[in-house]
């Protein structure tokens, strides 16, 4: 039979797993760490790859093609054209709104190095892991988009 002692050690740590459980299961380990992690707002990142295309960061273009969100709008540029629009998140799933763009003359060798396409009306989810933004197709395994932290 067990003691009384080891009564009361049985008691202690089963109150402590309940009690690890319950905040684990509310998530209320989650702290400020875990938010910035989600939360775009006020963020800059530059452009890393997309579906079909690495890009490189060079003298030439030292700033790169860059995306930034901030209240609720985003904007991106390549240095020739801009395009930009609202978004709204909700967890991991992300919507772009309806996007407007400039439409400048960009020269054949700066749109062969420079030029970009990232199908936002396609993008349905977003992870930011290791300072890099992914975004992804509804499936959440497609990626459109990789961009670095700026």
């Amino acid at each position: 039979l067990l003691k009384i002692k080891d009564m009361k050690y049985l008691k202690l740590l089963f109150t402590f797993l309940i009690l690890t459980s319950t905040l684990i299961s509310c998530n209320c380990f989650k702290g400020k760490a875990s938010e910035t992690m989600i939360n775009l707002e006020n963020t800059s990142w530059q452009l890393v790859k997309t579906k079909d295309r690495n890009y490189v960061v060079n003298e030439e273009k030292p700033d790169g093609i860059s995306i930034s969100f901030a209240d609720a709008n985003f904007s991106s540029s390549d240095g020739c054209n801009a395009l930009g629009g609202e978004y709204k998140t909700e967890g991991n799933t992300i919507e772009f709104g309806p996007t407007r763009a400039t439409m400048r003359y960009c020269d054949e060798e700066y749109m062969r190095k420079f030029g970009y396409y990232v199908p936002f009306h396609s993008v349905e989810k977003y992870e930011i892991k290791n300072n890099k933004l992914y975004l992804y197709e509804s499936d959440g395994k497609t990626l459109l988009a990789e961009y670095s932290k700026k």
